[in-house]
């Protein structure tokens, strides 16, 4: 029979507060450091495709209780638009500032943060202020509601709920995808980690520099209560169809995902065989076809060490933790290549910028 071991929510949690680098935060500096600057604080954690694929992954992967725990589900059948969104966390921002777990869910207590708000964020600044008041309070008091019930919890719609459910139901039930969560007999004797971090040391410019990964699924093959084969998989949603991911994986660097997490099963489990790293790939808006992309040498190797798409040279992870501890060196002011050529860079039809 199969081994579930799902990575309790604390252990996330430290993974998370990790002062160590991930592969994340080093394809931040992937268009240079002005791009890693005004990305480096940006909380993408609210955008609507993120939160979808943190939900599936959270009930895919995660104890039934992580998921009460980190989502609170909506009960509003209409909601208000993205900006009164925004404007409605301020306020109930700056009220848990003052009263912690005691905030009202009644939204006109708090008028003085209401004002401040709608004038800070321009809302219909060509309108009565008396009257921006009363169609926030109106359109907003249900949302307002729910935060203050979700307690911090990311608020999930019913429309993107069904959407969660789907997708979870696909890659259940699909042929394709299916052993990877549901039980089964076999001879071997197989445990599947869930949310598996590794903290591990990488030498770059003869340099030991602490990393972190953290590996969405493991189907490991175990021999005597050691791993004997490690296969590393990682779950990606997307729009469109799946057939399509091929565009994606380059455009969002997963060469990098792939060959970081490669390497750091590598270092963990040197006795292990580690096997090719795979994409499961599912749909949010065509569900019911996931694929499995399976990673061949050429995606590790680009990964680690760059190589060229359309003339143009993409830097590996290596490159990467190279340029980062360059930048920690020297206060992150420019791209070594500007301070090294004294900012005369040659522009060619090959594409990119190099050194003249």
């Amino acid at each position: 029979m199969i081994k579930f071991v799902i990575t309790p929510e604390k252990d996330i949690q430290d993974y998370y507060n990790s002062s160590r680098l991930s592969q994340s935060t080093l394809k931040k500096l992937c268009n240079g450091v002005d791009s890693y600057l005004a990305r480096k604080d940006e909380d993408i954690s609210s955008k609507k495709s993120i939160i979808l694929g943190k939900a599936i992954d959270c009930r895919l992967l995660s104890n039934p209780d992580d998921f009460k725990n980190q989502f609170y589900i909506s009960n509003m059948n209409t909601s208000p638009s993205d900006l009164e969104k925004a404007m409605l966390e301020e306020v109930f921002s700056r009220a848990k500032s003052i009263h912690g777990d005691n905030v009202s869910e009644n939204l006109t207590d708090y008028r003085q943060f209401l004002e401040e708000v709608i004038i800070s964020f321009n809302y219909y600044a060509n309108r009565k202020l008396e009257t921006n008041l009363s169609n926030l309070t109106n359109s907003g008091s249900s949302y307002f509601q729910e935060l203050v019930e979700s307690n911090g919890k990311t608020i999930i719609s019913l429309e993107d709920m069904m959407v969660i459910d789907n997708v979870v139901k696909s890659l259940k039930t699909n042929e394709r995808t299916k052993k990877l969560f549901t039980d089964y007999v076999v001879d071997d004797e197989i445990e599947i980690w869930y949310q598996k971090p590794l903290f591990f040391d990488i030498e770059v410019d003869k340099r030991k520099v602490e990393c972190k990964a953290l590996l969405d699924i493991c189907v490991v093959v175990m021999k005597e209560g050691s791993p004997l084969y490690i296969s590393p998989v990682d779950l990606k949603t997307m729009h469109g169809y799946t057939i399509d991911f091929a565009d994606s994986a380059f455009t969002f660097r997963y060469d990098i995902q792939a060959s970081f997490y490669t390497k750091a099963l590598e270092v963990c489990y040197p006795n292990a065989i580690i096997n090719p790293f795979s994409f499961v790939v599912e749909s949010v808006s065509n569900i019911g076809k996931p694929l499995i992309y399976v990673t061949n040498d050429s995606i590790i190797e680009g990964g680690e060490f760059g190589f060229k798409r359309y003339g143009k040279q993409q830097p590996g992870y290596r490159d990467l933790i190279s340029n980062y501890l360059y930048q920690e060196e020297t206060g992150w002011k420019e791209d070594k290549i500007v301070t090294d050529n004294n900012g005369v860079l040659l522009l060619s039809m090959e594409g990119g910028i190099s050194k003249i």
